[in-house]
């Protein structure tokens, strides 16, 4: 009987320890994803055009003010005169709106 009282309290506590870490993992997963939404939802909503691509125009218009918002758009846009969405939100956060450009240059 004791062994069976032994087993059902480990099989218990393993249960508890599986459920916490995916929780855990759960609650990290979706910390990390909010950002990316709201990341690329600005994007969205500066790309006035809907090409998949933000000019310095529709960045400027899109809210991205600032003493150096038109050098932050020219670093990212390295002279290609627009940003991807995926540029804009992997550069989220540096300088303000993203300060590194195509390739991880700056």
């Amino acid at each position: 009987m004791k062994w069976l009282t032994l087993m059902f309290s480990t099989l218990f506590l393993a249960t508890m320890m599986v459920a916490s870490s995916w929780s855990a993992d759960q609650s990290s997963t979706a910390t990390q994803t909010r950002p990316m939404m709201q990341c690329q939802q600005r994007f969205a909503s500066m790309d006035a055009d809907h090409n998949g691509q933000v000019t310095k125009e529709e960045f400027m218009a899109g809210g991205q003010h600032g003493p150096n918002a038109e050098q932050v758009f020219e670093s990212m846009a390295q002279g290609e005169g627009y940003i991807t969405q995926e540029e804009f939100c992997a550069n989220k956060g540096r300088h303000g709106h993203g300060a590194m450009g195509k390739g991880g240059k700056q």
